[in-house]
Order: structure tokens, then C-alpha cells, then sequence
């Protein structure tokens, strides 16, 4: 409630409305995953905030957490001025705008795979550092205005980790923002990308295409100084579009893209040519890619018919453009964005073990296992074709469920502590799987 009441100006009265408390529950609930995700992993893989430093890491952050970190400079700047000339709501808006937007949405969603990795990777440490520290701002930061679950939080998380912090978050020195992290510029093509990664979303959807099914190509037509900005996130493109390449498209590159088709004005044709009219039609339906340029050039070019030689002139004809089969795109205030829809076998498979992956996940939720338990997973395909398609993702199938067998079969499959029928796109899946004591 008090999180709720706070969001509003002071110079206003509150009209109270459930529906804003729910979702101010709401926004709690994911405060509180991002701590508990935060807290599981680090705790797994034995993190120490304080053997791994911002410095010591800085080598190997990636774009991502170079980001996250200028935004909570930027956070640190504004929730001091709001709360400085009293605009509390302000404040509040910030502090939830930075944990649902940038942190849970976008941060998190761009470092989870780095989570998974086993082994102590320095890029993964560069994240949990980052993931910490800011975490840990922002618990200051939000402690005025929510007391409690910020306390909560600070003596599970942050006390166990530091021994030697303050006794209180509340007692902890304000924030200051350190200049060393801020990034403007990264932030802006960072919001670019963000666009990017929600364009491509309504792309696939009009196509018909799952998010979870890879694809080959995006292209980007953007402007030239942009587009050398973004080369720097490719890789993070590449990963949240869910494709295998980003092309940045040069100025003329985009016409590639692109089909021609002339037909003929038959009115302005049968005045010139009359009897010959149809042989000449027929003639421009068929004009090459080089006659169209000259065409578009001179305004003119010849054509040979039936031995004959005739001038046909741009009223003669109708240039109409279409996307080459495959293709789909759509614009975004920076640019265009084309995506190439086309699933050879090879994507096709991998579409379908992400699928088959996500089913297992939500099993493995289902029987409460905790996120490092190892299992034995049965699965039954609908046909031998589908089953070929597994086997050549049997490898990454098991490592994202943590699989020490997996068993794919269009048989019957034994009984299990837990199974169950998934309808997929081609067919019925039967999954079942044990824990592994």
C-alpha cells in the first residue's frame, strides 16, 4: 500500500483503486523473483560479492552489463533529485520502471544462459558482479519507500554474503553514481536493439513463426552511423531475435531484397503499337532487371519482338515491387527490419527441441526439482521422422534439462515418477521423466 500510495503526486487526492494495488503486488512479486533468481544462481556456483569486484571484472563485461550499470548511475541521479525536491512519485516511478523494464525484462533475460554455464566462467562472474552490485543499489535506493521487504531482502541476500555490511539497510551511505560507468551512448543503441528484439517478435507472428523457432537472417537497414553502433550488439541480437546471422545492410543493399515486376498499361500500349499490342504486353512482362533500370534511367529502352525492334517508354509501363519469397518485414523508427522466414531441416529440428525443452522445464517445475537436479528423461515422437529430427539435438536437449539419460524412442516408454502428453506442432509427445537421487 504504501508503494502504491507513493506512486501518486502529492498535490492530488488518491482515488483508490484495487485494481492499482494488484498491480502494485504485482510489480512486488517481481521484485522478489529477481532476488530469489539472483540468490539461487549466485548460491549454486558459490559467488563471493567480495572476491569479485566491478574491477576486478570489468575486462569481461559484456555490452549488457556495461548497460545495466550506466542505467543505475542514471537511476542513482534521478530517484536523488526526486527525492531531494520532494517529488516522491517520481522517485517511485523510476525505482519501478529500472526493476521491471531494465532488470527483470531485459538484464536478466540477457544473462540467464550465462547462469547456466557450470563451470567458474569470467564472464559469468562479470555478470553476477553486476547483477549484485546493482541489486544492491537498488535495494538502498527503494528502502525508504518500501522498508520492510527491502530489509527482508538485505538480511537473506546481502548480510549472509557481506558479514561485515551495516548492521541495517537502512543504515547503509546513500548512493553516489560513479561516472566511470556511465555510458549515454550505449544506452541509446541499447534501446535501439530493444526495438529490434520487439519489431522481430511482430515479424514472426505474422508469419506464423513461434519465437522459439530459429531462423536464418535478419537484415537491418538502418543509417550508417547507427549501424556501426550496433555492431557492437550483433551477437546480443543474434541470440534474442533467435536467428544465426545479422546483416546491416549497406545503402543500396536493401533493393536486393527486392522483386520487380512489370506490367504493361494497356491503354497507353494499344495507342502506340495497336495491332502489335499484344506482342508488345507480352514483351514487358517479361523486361529484365537491366531493361528496368534503363527504363527507370532513360525513361525509355528497346524490345525486340518477333524480329521486330520497339521503343517502350515509362507510360508503357507499371513497376510494381515485391518481397522476395521468404521474406517478411516490417519498420521501426529507426529503420527496416527484414527477417528470413524460410525452416530448412536443420532449423526445423532445433525449433523442435526447443519446444521439447520447454516442455521438460515446465515438468521438472511441476515436480519442484531444484534447478542444478540431474533426471532421466523418456520421450516418446509421434513419428520416425520426428524422431530423427531429436536425435540431431539430442546433445543440447540434454544439457538444458540437465538429462544424465535421455531416451527418445517411438515406442512405449517405462513407467515414470512423473509423465506427460505434450501436443506440438507435429504430433503428440509422450515425456516422462525420474529424478536422480
Amino acid at each position: 500500500l504504501r508503494f502504491y500510495e507513493l506512486q501518486h503526486t502529492l498535490w492530488e487526492d488518491l482515488r483508490f483503486s484495487w485494481k492499482g494495488v494488484k498491480e502494485t503486488l504485482s510489480y512486488m512479486n517481481i521484485l522478489w523473483n529477481v532476488y530469489v533468481f539472483a540468490s539461487t544462481y549466485m548460491n549454486l556456483d558459490k559467488f563471493n560479492p567480495s572476491k569479485w569486484s566491478l574491477e576486478k571484472v570489468k575486462d569481461y563485461m559484456k555490452p549488457e552489463d556495461l548497460w545495466i550499470l550506466s542505467r543505475t548511475q542514471r537511476l542513482i541521479e534521478g530517484v536523488t533529485e526526486s527525492f531531494e525536491n520532494y517529488h516522491i512519485h517520481e522517485a517511485v516511478r523510476m525505482l519501478r520502471d529500472f526493476m521491471v523494464e531494465d532488470v527483470s525484462r531485459w538484464y536478466i533475460r540477457l544473462i540467464r544462459r550465462k547462469t547456466w554455464i557450470e563451470e567458474e566462467d569470467p564472464e559469468k562472474l562479470a555478470s553476477y558482479s553486476v547483477l549484485y552490485n546493482i541489486l544492491k543499489t537498488f535495494l538502498i535506493l527503494a528502502a525508504p519507500i518500501i522498508p520492510f521487504i527491502t530489509e527482508k531482502i538485505y538480511q537473506h541476500v546481502f548480510r549472509p554474503a557481506e558479514p561485515n555490511l551495516p548492521e541495517s539497510v537502512h543504515m547503509n551511505r546513500w548512493p553516489k553514481p560513479d561516472p566511470r560507468w556511465r555510458n549515454p551512448a550505449l544506452e541509446e543503441t541499447m534501446e535501439v536493439a530493444r526495438e529490434i528484439v520487439e519489431a522481430s517478435a511482430k515479424v514472426r507472428q505474422r508469419a506464423g513463426l513461434k519465437l522459439r523457432q530459429p531462423v536464418k537472417r535478419l537484415y537491418l537497414r538502418v543509417p550508417e552511423t547507427l549501424a556501426e553502433k550496433l555492431k557492437l550488439l550483433t551477437d546480443l541480437l543474434k541470440e534474442q531475435v533467435n536467428v544465426k546471422e545479422v546483416l546491416l545492410l549497406k545503402p543500396d543493399g536493401e533493393e536486393t531484397l527486392w522483386v520487380e515486376k512489370a506490367t504493361p498499361n494497356m491503354s497507353a500500349v494499344g495507342r502506340e503499337f495497336r495491332s502489335k499490342a499484344p506482342l508488345v504486353a507480352e514483351a514487358i512482362k517479361g523486361l529484365t532487371p537491366n531493361q528496368l533500370k534503363e527504363l527507370r534511367e532513360s525513361g525509355r529502352c528497346l524490345l525486340e519482338v518477333g524480329g521486330e525492334v520497339f521503343e517502350v517508354k515509362s507510360e508503357h509501363v507499371s513497376v510494381e515491387k515485391t518481397l522476395k519469397e521468404g521474406l517478411a518485414y516490417t519498420e521501426f523508427s529507426h529503420g527496416v527490419l527484414y527477417l528470413d522466414t524460410r525452416i530448412d531441416r536443420a532449423l526445423q529440428a532445433e525449433g523442435l527441441g526447443r519446444d521439447l525443452v520447454r516442455r521438460v522445464q515446465y515438468m521438472r517445475k511441476e515436480m519442484d526439482l531444484p534447478v542444478d537436479a540431474y533426471v532421466e528423461v523418456y520421450v516418446k515422437a509421434p513419428s520416425a521422422e520426428s524422431l530423427s529430427l531429436l536425435e540431431s539435438t539430442r546433445d543440447y536437449i540434454a544439457g538444458e534439462v540437465r538429462a544424465k539419460r535421455l531416451i527418445l524412442t517411438t515406442e512405449e516408454i517405462p513407467e515414470t515418477e512423473y509423465r506427460k502428453e505434450w501436443d506440438l506442432e507435429d504430433g503428440k509427445y509422450l515425456i516422462g521423466i525420474n529424478r536422480l537421487r
